[in-house]
């Protein structure tokens, strides 16, 4: 029997619910959240892998939250990596790619 458990992370303000008063607000306090969550997903003892999915703004989350886990020595624990933005396809041509870089750059070195 395959089981999987996911866990779903939404940037404040886009879903219905209210966020909670002590929310993350910035772009780099949401990714350290991701990245947050990302490392103690990975420290439980019975998940085995995980795998990160990431669409539209999710993408730089994603490639953020990966790229603190791989300083911290801690990538392997994300097993695949599932980016969903056209944006995606031409990075060079994007306006401020350079900070997609270096994420993307350790994706590749992980193997994703």
């Amino acid at each position: 029997e395959a089981r999987c458990a996911a866990v779903c992370v939404a940037w404040s303000g886009q879903h219905r619910v209210e966020p909670p008063a002590a929310a993350p607000a910035s772009l780099r306090e949401h990714a350290a959240f991701m990245a947050c969550a990302l490392r103690e997903l990975c420290a439980l003892p019975w998940v085995g892998r995980v795998a990160l999915v990431g669409q539209s703004l999710g993408c730089w989350l994603a490639a953020r939250a990966l790229e603190d886990l791989d300083a911290a020595g801690l990538g392997g624990g994300v097993a695949a990596v599932c980016l969903l933005c056209p944006v995606m396809l031409d990075v060079p041509q994007v306006p401020r790619a350079r900070r997609l870089r270096l994420p993307l750059r350790a994706a590749r070195v992980l193997g994703l």
